[in-house]
C-alpha cells in the first residue's frame, strides 16, 4: 500500500479514483482486502474501486465483498478457454444469464466493463498452448498452411510459424471475437443491476484495430440497451 500510494502520488497528486485489479480467491481474499483498506487509508481523498468477476458478483457471501468504494463488474471471460469444445470463452449470453439474471444488486455500487477484444486460442494434443491477441481470419487465410474446419476454427496443415510462434501440424485454432448483438443482449441483462445515471460503462479494450470492427453507432446501441 505504501508503494502504491507513493507511485500514484508521484504521477497524479490527487486522483479521483484508483482501481485495484485482483481476481481474489479464498486463500488470497484476506490479504487483498487488507490491501484495499490500507490503500484507502493512504489515499483518503481518492475513491478506491476494485474489479469484480462474475462468480464474485453472484456469490458475495462465499467470495466476500471488498472494503472498497466502488466495484467494476467484468462481464467477460465467462467460458472455459482451456477447452476446445467451448463456443466462445470471451462472452456468451447464455452463460452471462446464469450469473446475472435474478440478481438485483451488490453490496457495492457497480460500474461495468464489456469486452471488445478478440483472440485466437491454439490447442495441441487437447491442451491450450497459446493465445494470439487481435489475430484475424485474414492471417489464417493461407490454405497451404491452415484448413477451415468450422466457423472460426482451423486446422494447421503443416509445421509453420504464426506471429513468431511455432505451430505443429495438427494444431487446432479457434478464433474468438465479440458480436455486437451479444453485447446488446448482455447489456439488457445488466439493466436491473446497475444505475445507468451513476455508473460508468467501459469497453475493453479500445484501440485502432478494434475500432475498425465496431462503428460508433454500434457502441451507442449497447449503451442505449443498458440505459433504456
Amino acid at each position: 500500500a505504501e508503494n502504491i500510494s507513493r507511485l500514484v502520488s508521484n504521477y497524479l497528486p490527487s486522483p479521483a479514483e484508483l482501481q485495484l485489479d485482483c481476481d481474489w480467491t479464498e486463500s488470497t481474499r484476506a490479504a487483498f482486502f487488507r490491501l484495499v483498506e490500507a490503500v484507502k487509508n493512504k489515499l483518503p481523498n481518492t475513491a478506491v474501486s476494485v474489479t469484480i468477476r462474475l462468480h464474485q458478483f453472484k456469490y458475495p457471501e462465499q467470495s466476500g465483498v471488498p472494503p472498497a468504494d466502488q466495484g467494476m463488474l467484468m462481464v467477460y471471460n465467462m467460458g472455459e478457454v482451456d477447452s476446445w469444445e467451448t463456443e466462445n470463452s470471451i462472452i456468451q449470453p447464455s452463460i452471462a444469464a446464469q450469473y446475472l439474471e435474478g440478481v438485483r444488486g451488490y453490496p457495492l455500487p457497480l460500474d461495468v466493463a464489456l469486452p471488445l477484444f478478440q483472440w485466437a486460442c491454439v490447442y495441441r494434443d487437447g491442451r491450450l498452448v497459446q493465445l494470439f491477441h487481435n489475430l484475424t481470419a485474414t492471417e489464417l487465410s493461407d490454405t497451404t498452411r491452415f484448413e477451415p474446419i468450422a466457423t472460426g476454427r482451423f486446422l494447421t496443415k503443416k509445421n509453420t510459424f504464426l506471429n513468431g510462434f511455432f505451430l505443429n501440424k495438427g494444431d487446432r485454432i479457434r478464433l474468438e471475437e465479440v458480436a455486437a448483438e451479444d453485447l446488446k443482449a448482455v447489456a439488457e441483462m445488466l439493466r436491473p443491476i446497475v444505475d445507468c445515471c451513476q455508473s460508468t460503462l467501459a469497453f475493453y479494450h479500445l484501440d485502432s484495430t478494434i475500432l475498425e470492427k465496431y462503428s460508433p453507432e454500434q457502441l451507442q446501441e449497447v449503451v442505449d440497451e443498458l440505459c433504456e
